[in-house]
């Protein structure tokens, strides 16, 4: 039996007298704890990962993803048409204050001809 670690020549010894049964039963102790500790651990990983699928809904993982990218396409959309509407306004109060200092302008030199 070939074996690893601290334990390497623990199983090699020849005579079944000189295995030191009180080692044994505290590795088998250790061994028994740590199976434990992973059944806990992998119990917690499973409730975990059922409730990380049980926010999907109907678990479905490439529905949820593409309402996702629904969404980011709309706000996308959203900002594109808020800055467009921001740009006519701009625009639009630009060309006002030019018509109205054209018209102010035009007014001031009407009266200065007709004097």
């Amino acid at each position: 039996m070939e074996t690893n670690g601290r334990y390497k020549n623990f199983f090699q010894q020849t005579d079944p007298r000189d295995i030191d049964m009180a080692a044994v039963v505290s590795a088998l102790e250790r061994i028994l704890e740590r199976m434990d500790l992973t059944d806990k651990h992998n119990e917690e990983r499973d409730t975990m990962i059922k409730n990380i699928i049980s926010a999907f809904p109907s678990g479905d993982f490439d529905a949820h993803r593409k309402y996702h990218e629904l969404q980011m396409e709309l706000l996308a959309e959203k900002r594109k048409l808020r800055v467009a509407i921001q740009e006519k306004t701009i625009s639009g109060l630009i060309w006002l204050t030019i018509i109205g200092i054209g018209t102010a302008v035009w007014h001031e030199f009407l009266t200065l001809v007709k004097k």
